[in-house]
């Protein structure tokens, strides 16, 4: 992965970690604390706050809190989790952190949710 893609990465990780709250487009009135659109972005700022690249990891954070709604931690290490690039020991601690916490049936789902929506 190259420099410009590493960017993209820790910038994906970042946005899905941080609540809505903290985000530019929450603080212009464009979405609402639970991710929300809440009108379209007029001005070059606003449209810059949430672009396609922002409306993308709004989007994705949305049906996670859907399922995980009081787990910042969890959120967190599901970025890192999609953004591997090798198996590896992370990946190992990944899964067993979202193992303790969800069922087999809620991680399954939440897997056939994700892909549904963000690959479909």
């Amino acid at each position: 992965m190259g420099a410009f893609g590493k960017l993209q990465a820790i910038t994906f990780a970042t946005l899905l970690a941080k609540p809505f709250k903290e985000w530019k487009a929450y603080k212009l009135g464009i979405i609402d604390l639970k991710g929300k659109k809440l009108r379209e972005p007029k001005t070059v700022e606003e449209k810059k706050s949430l672009g396609l690249f922002e409306n993308l990891v709004r989007k994705l954070k949305s049906i996670i809190l859907k399922f995980l709604p009081s787990s910042n931690y969890l959120q967190f290490v599901l970025a890192a989790y999609l953004l591997k690039e090798n198996v590896s020991d992370v990946e190992k601690e990944v899964k067993k952190a979202i193992d303790e916490v969800l069922t087999e049936e809620e991680n399954d789902l939440l897997i056939k949710i994700i892909s549904n929506k963000i690959i479909h």
